[in-house]
């Protein structure tokens, strides 16, 4: 993928990599879990560090750093007291700004970073800090953030629910009042009244599932990102997907403009925007709120992520050793593991086919 700040850990900032590079820790860390933006790459180790590398300043890599600058070698994020102390849940690095939050080990939220809209706490700072959205919603079980807006799945009144904070020009935060930015958290109210269990940001929108594995979303709708079920152009409280009343939904992923899911059988569908093969089939320009199955992956998906045009499964079973990850959709910065997909969509690079990531240890 891209380096022009340093987040594959190499210290040629501004190539691309069509390699996957292997980072060096110091000895002693082992990480167990890794999440990445736009801007820089975080991991949590096994005892509950955090640590960042790519974008500094403003706080991007959470270490109380202000100067600028591309920084391959992880930092430790701290708070004002020490280092932070994070659970060992996925976090999330900002896609349009540079910061991340994790869940920390007494289950708030700490965020931290640029902070133009409140994505990432209720003040502009560059330390970690806990985010609005924690301060009565314990325990948090996962958090989600584009840099703009975030989410996170919390406890809050007795009932496990989304939260959202931050940027609300399009509705993405799940509320009547759509344009007006919030510093507190927000609680949508899913259809039919059931708890959460997961949710994604994209750019300006955000999705969930619920409890028994219906999905919904709300937000920005231009590229009918929020699926079949809704209309408008921006959507401002949740609404369930019909392509899906028959299939429950086991993990979600969010690009800049599409929505891609894994259902109970294992495969993988998306909708939204396809001008650069998000969905999994050519077509630069277009869009469909009609889920489209990405017909190569078939019953064998087990985890899914996407970056800003891009999506990423893993798959079980087709390697010696058991998983192996697969991408399609943009290659602009070879983000799919080669240096040309050798299609084009729009006079983009691209593959609308999920293509094979030759992993270092393979």
């Amino acid at each position: 993928g891209g380096n022009a700040f340093g987040q594959l850990g190499v210290n040629d900032a501004g190539a691309v990599s069509a390699k996957p590079q292997v980072l060096t820790f110091a000895v002693g860390v082992n990480p167990v879990q890794i999440f990445a933006g736009e801007f820089e790459t975080c991991a949590i180790d096994d005892t509950g560090g955090a640590w960042c590398w790519g974008s500094g300043g403003n706080g991007g890599l959470g270490d109380n750093n202000a100067t600028s600058g591309s920084f391959p070698v992880p930092h430790r994020v701290v708070t004002s007291t020490g280092n932070l102390a994070a659970a060992p849940l996925p976090g999330c690095a900002g896609r349009n700004d540079p910061g991340g939050c994790v869940v920390a080990s007494d289950k708030t939220l700490a965020c931290w970073g640029t902070n133009p809209y409140s994505a990432y706490g209720a003040s502009n700072s560059n330390v970690a800090v806990v985010a609005a959205a924690s301060q009565n919603d314990v325990p948090a079980l996962s958090v989600s953030c584009s840099g703009y807006h975030s989410s996170a799945i919390v406890t809050h009144g007795g009932e496990t629910v989304v939260a959202t904070w931050g940027l609300n020009s399009s509705g993405q935060l799940g509320v009547p009042d759509a344009g007006v930015d919030s510093v507190d958290a927000a609680y949508p109210v899913l259809p039919g009244g059931n708890q959460a269990a997961l949710t994604a940001t994209g750019q300006n929108h955000t999705c969930a599932v619920d409890s028994i594995g219906a999905i919904s979303c709300w937000g920005k709708n231009d590229f009918d990102q929020l699926g079949a079920t809704a209309s408008g152009a921006t959507v401002s409280a949740p609404v369930g997907d019909i392509d899906f009343q028959s299939d429950r939904v086991t993990a979600l992923a969010l690009s800049d403009t599409a929505t891609c899911v894994i259902i109970a059988t294992g495969d993988v569908y998306c909708f939204g925007d396809n001008d650069v093969g998000q969905l999994g089939a050519l077509g630069a320009g277009s869009k469909n709120a009609t889920r489209q199955q990405i017909m190569t992956i078939s019953h064998d998906a087990v985890a899914i992520a996407a970056g800003a045009s891009f999506v990423c499964a893993i798959r079980e079973g087709l390697v010696a050793g058991g998983r192996s990850v697969w991408c399609w959709g943009s290659n602009s910065s070879a983000e799919l593991g080669v240096p040309d997909a050798g299609s084009t969509c729009g006079g983009n690079a691209c593959s609308p086919t999920p293509l094979r990531i030759p992993l270092p240890t393979e």
